[in-house]
């Protein structure tokens, strides 16, 4: 239960996308789901699942624009999603903690131990990296 705990908080970050993630409503909702589980679980990240899905960007872009319809449909799907998924995701965490006790926290160890590969020590920034605004211009150049 620890290999997978780390591979689950390890294996994501070789899949972060371009940031291209979908302004769907239904896409919002799963996002929301998963986003606010991955909050609870110590070792991961909500924005952190966020950027990996593309949807970071997006719902920031959202945020700033909140007085548009689209933006109030897309965050109430999304806001929604974020309700349901910390309801239904605090229940199965509850009855793995009743069921499975020492199972869980092997898992959760195994999340926390992952997590450290995606901190700075274990990255390389030497070819260098920039950190990108909503509209695609570069923002800032990382070095180091």
């Amino acid at each position: 239960f620890l290999i997978p705990g780390i591979l689950l908080t390890v294996v994501p970050s070789f899949f972060m996308g371009d940031g291209s993630g979908s302004e769907n409503p239904v896409f919002a909702f799963i996002t929301g789901m998963i986003a606010i589980s991955a909050m609870i679980l110590p070792g991961i990240s909500g924005s952190y699942i966020m950027l990996v899905l593309g949807e970071y960007q997006i719902v920031i872009g959202k945020l700033s624009n909140l007085l548009q319809v689209d933006s109030i449909l897309f965050l109430s799907a999304f806001g929604l999603g974020c309700l349901i998924g910390l309801i239904l995701f605090t229940h199965i965490v509850k009855w793995l903690f009743k069921s499975y006790k020492s199972h869980t926290m092997t898992f959760l160890l195994g999340l926390i131990l992952g997590s450290f590969f995606i901190l700075w020590p274990f990255k390389d920034y030497s070819a260098g990296q920039t950190i990108v605004g909503r509209s695609g211009e570069v923002k800032r150049d990382i070095q180091i």
